[in-house]
């Protein structure tokens, strides 16, 4: 029964099945906007009502159990499944309750324009809860130089059709499916990653009305389901979140020399549009200045923990550390970030390939540091692999690890000055390190108000598509007002980290880069797990999937006092 809810035994079908959610397009994409918002709710409600079962799920897929030694996988999976999903349902309720009574959009709270004329929206905090949650951030949408930052052509604009969505195999919350059908207006076809099938029952019990009434289904299966189903006919696009070669498959061929083959000749296998989520090597840029005890831990802190998280196995997960040579503070630094390194949780390597990944890289870097727990509590469990001082061209700048592997490099001739380190940094992600979907760069406040406008000039021109400050990019994913993609401009004959973008719940058009700024010390920045911020995370969980005063409470008074 099990095999058959996880959509296995519908792969025989699966030619009627597309061709019975496709028939259903049109009459999605003229669907009046309460109607959306109801089944909307109706996601909501059952995200409610099944939040266990789904990060139970999630847990069984990482071979892990609940309430066992791996609290911090148990945390991990409750952000990726049901705080993601959760804050994306949240938002789309927003917008269409806006749609229902006014015929109009939510509001930026704050419109900026910079000298080049890049027109800014602040889409966060909106409301009053927003600010008590989560003090001091602000997430900004900057949109591409000439357009105006206008909204709802994304939607009204939408010729609808049928979508192949291709779920990630390292998280569980659809959010490319809620894109696609609530900003896009499409009907769905939602193939599971194999890593991931163990979800199943609980996203087909979340998205049960969709389902029923034939806008939306859920396969199971491997890469010849995956075939079947891109080469229907009333496929009219996809979006994959997975890897750079799984993307050249899908459009070039299967094999490298039929891949050269068709680009000599600009044939694609698939011919369709293709939004993709491929990742890269993420940094995460260290401004350098007089920086207290309290930060200096606080943000080694966050990095441990956000290489941790998921295993490594995250698109965004950082990879490499840049930081200026000439920085007094810079061996305190990294000595701080071995430590925490070295102190957090075990993590468990799930991820197909993880464990092949981790000894490439071992191999390859002899001042290679393996760090943390010596206590085995899984046979495939992973500490931490640093690298100190790797070379420009090397290949923890090149090639995406996907696992426990953090390198960090270093900026020369800057004489200790953060404007001038900044503006090498920034041309040494641009054009050194692989990938164009994420970046981290920390600062801290004295170093802003002397730099002035600098940070803002920097950020303008690193090329990537959403962007921390102070925090890291990857928690992004929980602001779904903002996008998720990688920075526009890339090509099917050079893919990079992929095209198109996710969540913009706000359904704002053209936008270049989403930023999240937070000041340099927050209890909301992730930090080496400890077994009390469980409770903390499945009341965020609990407060995002259904937001309210009560639970707000609850929550902050947890963060705040451990109650």
């Amino acid at each position: 029964m099990e095999e058959s809810i996880n959509g296995r035994n519908d792969i025989p079908n699966i030619e009627l099945i597309i061709a019975s959610v496709s028939k259903n397009k049109a009459k999605w994409k003229d669907l009046a906007y309460d109607a959306k918002l109801a089944y909307l709710k109706s996601i909501q409600s059952n995200l409610e009502r099944y939040a266990k079962e789904f990060t139970e799920s999630q847990l069984k897929a990482r071979g892990a159990i609940p309430g066992g030694p791996t609290f911090n996988i148990e945390g991990a999976v409750w952000f990726t499944g049901p705080i993601f999903l959760g804050t994306a349902v949240q938002t789309l309720i927003d917008t269409y309750n806006f749609l229902v009574k006014s015929d109009s959009y939510p509001r930026a709270a704050k419109e900026r324009q910079r000298s080049d004329g890049q027109v800014i929206k602040t889409v966060f905090p909106g409301r009053a809860t927003d600010k008590i949650l989560y003090p001091g951030f602000k997430a900004e949408l900057w949109f591409e130089k000439g357009a105006q930052g206008t909204q709802g052509d994304i939607y009204e604009k939408s010729e609808g059709g049928c979508c192949a969505v291709f779920g990630a195999g390292n998280y569980d919350a659809p959010i490319d499916l809620m894109t696609k059908m609530f900003v896009e207006n499409k009907v769905v076809i939602f193939k599971q990653n194999p890593a991931n099938e163990a979800v199943g029952v609980a996203l087909k019990k979340i998205f049960k009305d969709l389902i029923e009434d034939g806008y939306l289904h859920i396969f199971g299966g491997d890469s010849a389901a995956g075939k079947k189903i891109l080469s229907h006919p009333d496929i009219t696009d996809a979006v994959l979140t997975g890897g750079k070669d799984t993307y050249n498959k899908i459009v070039w061929g299967a094999t490298r020399e039929e891949q050269e083959e068709n680009r000599k000749h600009n044939h694609k296998v698939f011919n369709k549009r293709l939004d993709a989520e491929l990742g890269g090597v993420t940094p995460m840029i260290i401004v350098p200045g007089k920086w207290t005890q309290k930060e200096i831990d606080h943000q080694a802190n966050q990095i441990s923990a956000t290489k941790h998280g998921n295993g490594g196995h995250a698109c965004i997960s950082p990879q490499v550390v840049i930081v200026d040579a000439d920085w007094p503070q810079k061996d305190l630094f990294l000595n701080r970030l071995r430590h925490y390194l070295a102190e957090a949780p075990t993590e468990v390597c799930y991820y197909p390939g993880g464990m092949k990944n981790y000894e490439k890289f071992r191999m390859s870097y002899p001042q290679a540091e393996i760090l943390g727990q010596k206590k085995k509590y899984f046979e495939n469990q992973l500490n931490p692999l640093f690298i100190p001082e790797v070379e420009n061209d090397s290949l923890a700048l090149k090639e995406e690890a996907f696992t426990m592997v953090l390198a960090q490099t270093s900026i020369q001739g800057t004489g200790g000055d953060p404007l001038e380190f900044l503006n090498k940094a920034v041309h040494f992600c641009n054009e050194k390190v692989f990938g164009d979907l994420g970046c981290t760069v920390i600062v801290d406040p004295r170093t802003t108000r002397r730099i002035g406008s600098g940070i803002d000039d920097c950020i303008a021109r690193l090329e990537y598509g959403i962007i921390g400050v102070n925090v890291w990019c990857g928690m992004i994913a929980i602001f779904p007002q903002l996008t998720w993609g990688a920075f526009p401009g890339n090509t099917a004959w050079n893919i990079e980290s992929g095209v198109g973008q996710l969540n913009n719940g706000y359904m704002f058009d053209q936008i270049e880069k989403s930023v999240l700024w937070t000041p340099m010390i927050s209890p909301i920045h992730l930090e080496n797990a400890k077994p009390k911020m469980l409770k903390v995370v499945k009341r965020l969980g609990y407060y995002v999937i259904k937001p309210s005063w009560m639970r707000l409470l609850r929550l902050w008074g947890t963060l705040f006092f451990w109650t």
